[in-house]
C-alpha cells in the first residue's frame, strides 16, 4: 500500500541542496523526486519523534510538579527542608 502523496507544486532549493541532490541522483540512480520525498519524510519522522519525547517528558514533569504541590499542600513527606510540620504560627509541631 502506498502512502497518500500531496503535490507541493514548485519548490525552490539552494545551490548547495541542488549539488547534493545531483550527487545523490548520480550515485544512487534514484530520481530526484524520490530522494527529496524520502529526505523530507525522514525529517518529519525525526521531528515527530522529538515532539513525542518532549510531550512525554513534559507530562512527567507536570506529574512530578503536581505531586509535590499536592504533598506540600497536604503536609505530606515533601514538607519543609527540616522535615517538621509547622502550625499556622510557624512553630514546629
Amino acid at each position: 500500500m502506498s502512502a497518500d502523496l500531496v503535490d507541493l507544486k514548485r519548490l525552490k532549493i539552494t545551490a548547495e541542496t541542488r549539488a547534493w541532490l545531483s550527487a545523490e541522483v548520480h550515485t544512487t540512480g534514484r530520481s530526484a523526486q524520490d530522494i527529496v520525498r524520502d529526505a523530507l519524510h525522514a525529517k518529519a519522522q525525526e521531528k515527530i519523534h522529538a515532539a513525542n519525547v518532549l510531550t512525554a517528558l513534559a507530562r512527567g514533569e507536570a506529574y512530578i510538579r503536581d505531586g509535590r504541590a499536592h504533598m506540600r499542600d497536604t503536609g505530606g513527606p515533601a514538607g519543609d527542608a527540616g522535615g517538621h510540620r509547622r502550625d499556622s504560627g510557624g512553630r514546629s509541631k
